[in-house]
């Protein structure tokens, strides 16, 4: 899953969400921060993060700045490479999709113009989906470039809101609500404006029900990030 030609250091860290975003008005997420290990030699890091959301589970590595083949480098900035792999089997269409919008998400957050002609691979490996499988994708990539110590231009996360016959918005949904539901839709936000990065969705939606469904999503955001925020003071406070 990792690549293995080069020897690199390693860090290993573990990260749970509480899952109760439930509804607008829901009561925030209860985060805990629970172990972290880090290592770092220059121009070299392996970072192993896993990000749990209830019972669904993905596993994240970060591997770079490192060497590209010259057909892949662009000489402005660094290339930056999303691979995600399903709990089994090989990666298919819906794979790729998520793919290309995880990678197009870490692209406008990393500060990729201080890396030119180099890569930067990002390994999501799903460990379990419970329902809010693209959104824990997302938290867990953001998390392992956090701790990778990458410059970044923000934070960013995603959080799913599924919206019901009856236009009832339910934030963090499982696996069975998401299938049930009239329409999904999954943003990431990002941290310094609070603005929507990308947006992903299926199903029918009225554009109040969007603005709803953003207004909400902004509010579970923002105590993701601080969450974000204090667990990096945690780690680095010297008392």
């Amino acid at each position: 899953m990792l690549p293995q030609k080069q020897t690199c250091c390693w860090a290993g860290c573990i990260w749970w969400l509480q899952p109760t975003l439930r509804g607008i008005g829901a009561t925030p997420p209860l985060l805990h921060y629970v172990f972290l290990l880090a290592c770092h030699r220059p121009r070299c890091l392996l970072l192993i993060n896993s990000f749990l959301t209830g019972d669904t589970s993905v596993l994240a590595g970060v591997y770079g700045p490192a060497e590209i083949k010259v057909s892949k480098e662009l000489h402005d900035k660094a290339t930056i490479e999303v691979i995600l792999r399903p709990k089994v089997g090989l990666p298919a269409i819906q794979e790729k999709s998520q793919e290309l919008l995880i990678r197009e998400t870490c692209e406008s957050a990393i500060m990729g113009a201080l890396h030119p002609r180099s890569s930067i691979t990002i390994v999501l490996q799903i460990v379990s989906d419970a329902g809010s499988l693209l959104a824990c994708c997302l938290n867990a990539a953001c998390t392992a470039l956090m701790d990778a110590g990458l410059p970044l231009r923000y934070l960013f996360c995603g959080v799913t809101c599924v919206l019901d016959t009856d236009g009832h918005l339910t934030l963090d949904p499982s696996s069975k609500q998401q299938k049930e539901s009239r329409a999904v839709l999954i943003l990431a936000i990002e941290s310094v404006e609070n603005k929507v990065l990308t947006v992903a969705s299926r199903g029918a939606y009225s554009a109040t029900e969007l603005q709803q469904s953003i207004a909400a999503a902004q509010v579970a955001a923002q105590k993701i990030f601080k969450f974000y925020r204090d667990s990096a003071r945690r780690r680095y406070s010297k008392s």
